[in-house]
This record gives C-alpha cells, sequence and structure tokens, in this order.
C-alpha cells in the first residue's frame, strides 16, 4: 500500500514542527502516511510551486511564510472564508482539483472558546493584534467572526493597514500602541518579534497574552508571554496544532485530538532542546 504524502512548503521550513504533529498523528491512528518539508526560495516560488502540484505523490500541503498569499494564483478553487481572508494555509489536492482553504482562522477560534476567567468565558471587549501579514489577517478575521467588540490592529507599516474595511477593526499605528496595552483583554502578536513590548513595558499585563510564535531564541531574556502571568498565556504550539487538526481531516479523514498533553509535551520538549 502506497503511503498517503503531505508536507508543509516554505521559505524557512527545515526545522518546522508541522512534521512531528502529522507524523505522531499517523502513528496515533495507524495510518500509512508521511509528512515533510519542502523550502522554496522567494525567487523560485512560481517555477517550483508549479513542479510541485503536478507531482502525483501528494494529497496535500500546508503553506507557510511567506507563501499564503501567493499560493492563491496557482489553485483552482479557493472557499469564501479564505477570499475574503486573502490567504491559504491548506492545500487539498484531489484528481484534476487543487482546492486552498484557511484553518489558520477556525483553529484561532478554537483557541479562544477555550479561553475562560474565572471559569466564565471571555467578554469579547477590548482586544489587540499585533502584525498584519497572512496569519495576522486570519486571526482578525476570526475575531470579526466571534462578533467581538472593539479590534485594534497595530502594524509597523501603517500603510499596509490603513484601509482595512471592517466597522469591527481599527487600523493604528504601531508608535501607539503604548497607550492602549493596559485596557485590552486579549493582546495577541503575530509577528516574528520575540518580545514587542520590551521598548516600553516593565510590568505584566492582566490581560491574555497570545503569540503564535513557537520558537525563541535562548539568548531573549524575555519573550513576549513573559509579560503575562502564567495562568494567562496561550503558545503558539497550540495555534499549530489547532491549524493543522482541521488539515489532517481534509486529507485522511480523522479529526485528530488537539489538547492532547502527550503531543504538546513532545513539541514543548523540541523547541527547548534547540
Amino acid at each position: 500500500m502506497n503511503k498517503a504524502k503531505a508536507c508543509v512548503v516554505g521559505s524557512s521550513v527545515r526545522n518546522s514542527l508541522s512534521p512531528t504533529i502529522f507524523n505522531y498523528w499517523f502513528s496515533k491512528h495507524k495510518i500509512s502516511g508521511e509528512y515533510g518539508f519542502v523550502e522554496l526560495k522567494e525567487k523560485k516560488f512560481k517555477y517550483a510551486i508549479k513542479k510541485i502540484l503536478k507531482e502525483k505523490k501528494y494529497c496535500g500541503f500546508n503553506v507557510t511564510i511567506p507563501y499564503k498569499e501567493k499560493i492563491i494564483t496557482h489553485l483552482t478553487t479557493v472557499d469564501k472564508h479564505s477570499k475574503k481572508i486573502k490567504a491559504v494555509n491548506c492545500v487539498t489536492i484531489k484528481k484534476n482539483q487543487i482546492a486552498g482553504k484557511n484553518t489558520d482562522w477556525t483553529g484561532f477560534a478554537n483557541i479562544i472558546k477555550k479561553i475562560k476567567v474565572n471559569k466564565k468565558k471571555i467578554k469579547k471587549q477590548k482586544i489587540i493584534v499585533i502584525g498584519y501579514g497572512g496569519a495576522g489577517k486570519a486571526i482578525v478575521y476570526s475575531l470579526e467572526q466571534m462578533n467581538f467588540k472593539q479590534i485594534k490592529v497595530f502594524n509597523r507599516t501603517y500603510k499596509k493597514i490603513k484601509n482595512i474595511e471592517s466597522k469591527k477593526t481599527q487600523p493604528l499605528s504601531f508608535k501607539s500602541l503604548h497607550n492602549h496595552v493596559f485596557d485590552a483583554e486579549i493582546i495577541i502578536n503575530t509577528t516574528p518579534n520575540q518580545n514587542i513590548l520590551k521598548n516600553f513595558l516593565k510590568q505584566r499585563l492582566n490581560s491574555f497574552g497570545i503569540d503564535i510564535n513557537y520558537k525563541y531564541k535562548k539568548k531573549i531574556k524575555k519573550n513576549f508571554l513573559d509579560n503575562f502571568s502564567p495562568n494567562k498565556r496561550v503558545y503558539g504550539i497550540d495555534m499549530l496544532i489547532a491549524q493543522a487538526a482541521p488539515c489532517f481531516k481534509l486529507w485522511f479523514g480523522i479529526v485528530p485530538k488537539t489538547n492532547d498533553n502527550k503531543l504538546r509535551k513532545k513539541l514543548f520538549y523540541m523547541v527547548n532542546k534547540k
């Protein structure tokens, strides 16, 4: 029996944790599958991705930085949510159809649903999103779908966000971030910056902190989540698992468990080992 194959495609995915997640699920659910990685240089992306899409061995692949937006023109179908987000992280290949989907926004929604304050659900009031790349767009879209009342988006390049078309979302200059962090209910970092609050924050915040980064350089004394109480931190590994689960279902027909402590410990060990 031939192995079902999938992979993650990006410019720097050699140390991605995605293969560990999928291969763990293959073993747990007794599926004959294989998940690897394909690194593509930006200059050669257009040629290389066409070559990958023609290969019959793949049933699908994940897309990460910096190709979540660029991949769209190479797909035959894109679901309505991905069209609105303008980013795809999950590609499914079936016969002559190459379908694009965004599972970042649904994965993030599942994480938010689990957040509670004193055993009560969050109030969906003020929320801050730092960064507006492919993942940032998906998270903002997810928050809007969940009817958060006030979403503030900060980006170093204000020109990229000033035309956000939404009544619920307010684009703001990164320079003004320090004026807003102290009354936010949740603060989400979608940038590669490991401590984007370091220049002005000297105390822990009362809000929840969510960081989509899962790789931290050991020389950094204080990362983004260190600005929040230990019981109010959501790690990038949780986001990684949450967005991977619906991809696994699309390709292999099984919904894997996302709150798997054995898998989380395995991933945290791998991150801290490097």
